[in-house]
């Protein structure tokens, strides 16, 4: 009921409106992940981009590693498309096999993502 109540804020008139968010200022459910984002996106050194993919994440997912769009195969904490993308992504990172709701897959993948094939434009919530 909360997250249904959360992302009808994030939701409006069918596109999705994201609002500015101070560094630190996002939820836990986000900020837990701020550790391991930080350090994938150092690794692909493109650190600089910590607070824009809190701010996707926080569109995307609230968070929620689990999270899944009931329309699409989207999921995980990024929704990265199940079919066909993730299986070559998780394979791009060195982690073949992971599922999509794998936290760690899914947060390396969007870091190599960013570096790959047109940033942020894999991210309707960018």
């Amino acid at each position: 009921m909360i997250i249904k109540a959360l992302a009808s804020l994030l939701i409006c008139a069918g596109s999705v409106q994201i609002m500015p968010q101070e560094k630190g200022n996002y939820i836990d459910n986000v900020e837990r992940w701020r550790p391991l984002a930080q350090q994938a996106l150092d690794d692909y050194n493109i650190g600089d981009q910590i607070e824009t993919f809190l701010r996707v994440m926080t569109c995307e997912s609230l968070g929620l590693p689990w999270a899944k769009n009931p329309n699409s195969t989207a999921s995980g904490l990024m929704q990265h498309l199940a079919r066909p993308y993730w299986p070559a992504r998780a394979e791009a990172i060195g982690m073949p096999g992971a599922s999509v709701f794998d936290p760690i897959a899914n947060i390396y993948a969007s870091a190599w993502l960013l570096t790959q094939y047109g940033g942020w434009s894999h991210w309707t919530c960018y």
